[in-house]
Protein backbone atom coordinates (compact mmCIF):
# COMPACT_ATOMS: atom_id res chain seq x y z
CA UNK A 1 0.00 0.00 0.00
CA UNK A 2 1.49 3.44 -1.01
CA UNK A 3 2.22 5.69 1.32
CA UNK A 4 -0.07 8.97 1.97
CA UNK A 5 1.40 12.59 2.41
CA UNK A 6 -0.76 13.84 5.27
CA UNK A 7 -1.53 17.02 3.08
CA UNK A 8 -3.37 14.08 0.54
CA UNK A 9 -5.56 12.09 3.34
CA UNK A 10 -9.57 12.38 3.41
CA UNK A 11 -11.01 10.79 7.04
CA UNK A 12 -13.36 7.82 6.22
CA UNK A 13 -15.62 7.35 9.44
CA UNK A 14 -17.76 3.82 9.47
CA UNK A 15 -19.97 2.93 11.95
CA UNK A 16 -21.10 -1.02 12.66
CA UNK A 17 -22.38 -2.77 15.03
CA UNK A 18 -20.41 -4.11 17.73
CA UNK A 19 -20.24 -7.55 17.00
CA UNK A 20 -18.74 -6.89 13.09
CA UNK A 21 -16.44 -4.56 14.76
CA UNK A 22 -15.30 -6.82 17.11
CA UNK A 23 -14.92 -9.73 14.43
CA UNK A 24 -13.06 -7.00 12.18
CA UNK A 25 -10.70 -6.68 15.08
CA UNK A 26 -9.85 -9.58 15.81
CA UNK A 27 -9.25 -10.15 11.79
CA UNK A 28 -7.21 -7.71 11.81
CA UNK A 29 -5.07 -8.55 14.81
CA UNK A 30 -4.42 -12.04 13.19
CA UNK A 31 -2.66 -9.99 9.91
CA UNK A 32 -1.02 -7.66 12.64
CA UNK A 33 -2.96 -4.62 11.26
CA UNK A 34 -5.09 -2.10 13.14
CA UNK A 35 -8.60 -2.44 12.22
CA UNK A 36 -8.27 1.01 10.01
CA UNK A 37 -5.55 -0.65 8.06
CA UNK A 38 -7.05 -4.20 7.87
CA UNK A 39 -10.78 -2.23 6.31
CA UNK A 40 -8.71 0.28 3.91
CA UNK A 41 -7.23 -3.32 2.63
CA UNK A 42 -9.94 -5.28 2.76
CA UNK A 43 -12.01 -2.24 1.30
CA UNK A 44 -9.01 -1.58 -1.46
CA UNK A 45 -9.01 -5.04 -2.68
CA UNK A 46 -12.64 -5.14 -3.25
CA UNK A 47 -12.40 -1.81 -4.97
CA UNK A 48 -9.93 -2.67 -7.35
CA UNK A 49 -11.65 -5.77 -8.41
CA UNK A 50 -14.73 -3.82 -8.86
CA UNK A 51 -13.37 -1.47 -11.18
CA UNK A 52 -11.40 -4.16 -13.26
CA UNK A 53 -14.19 -5.88 -13.51
CA UNK A 54 -15.65 -2.65 -15.25
CA UNK A 55 -12.71 -1.87 -17.40
CA UNK A 56 -11.83 -5.17 -18.77
CA UNK A 57 -13.76 -6.57 -21.54
CA UNK A 58 -14.65 -10.52 -21.67
CA UNK A 59 -14.93 -11.94 -25.44
CA UNK A 60 -15.69 -15.75 -26.30
CA UNK A 61 -13.77 -17.00 -29.51
CA UNK A 62 -16.33 -16.53 -31.61
CA UNK A 63 -17.05 -12.77 -30.69
CA UNK A 64 -13.58 -11.66 -30.58
CA UNK A 65 -13.08 -13.78 -34.42
CA UNK A 66 -16.13 -12.01 -35.16
CA UNK A 67 -15.08 -8.51 -34.33
CA UNK A 68 -11.67 -8.49 -35.58
CA UNK A 69 -12.95 -9.59 -39.00
CA UNK A 70 -15.70 -6.99 -38.51
CA UNK A 71 -11.62 -4.59 -38.43
CA UNK A 72 -10.38 -5.95 -41.22
CA UNK A 73 -13.32 -5.90 -43.71
CA UNK A 74 -15.72 -3.83 -42.46
CA UNK A 75 -19.27 -3.66 -44.17
CA UNK A 76 -20.22 -1.09 -46.65
CA UNK A 77 -22.06 1.53 -45.10
CA UNK A 78 -26.09 1.45 -45.32
CA UNK A 79 -28.71 4.09 -46.04
CA UNK A 80 -29.19 5.25 -42.39
CA UNK A 81 -25.50 5.16 -41.67
CA UNK A 82 -25.37 7.92 -44.98
CA UNK A 83 -27.69 9.68 -43.52
CA UNK A 84 -26.45 10.32 -40.26
CA UNK A 85 -22.53 11.05 -41.85
CA UNK A 86 -24.47 13.61 -44.21
CA UNK A 87 -26.25 14.77 -41.15
CA UNK A 88 -23.11 15.16 -38.94
CA UNK A 89 -21.56 17.00 -41.65
CA UNK A 90 -24.31 19.95 -41.95
CA UNK A 91 -24.55 20.04 -38.53
CA UNK A 92 -20.45 20.52 -37.42
CA UNK A 93 -19.08 21.40 -40.67
CA UNK A 94 -21.31 23.87 -42.56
Amino acid sequence: METISSSNRAQLTLRAPAELRNRLADAAALRGLSVNSFVLQAATREADEILKQQRDLHLSSADAEMILNLLEKPPEPNAALARAFARRQELFHA
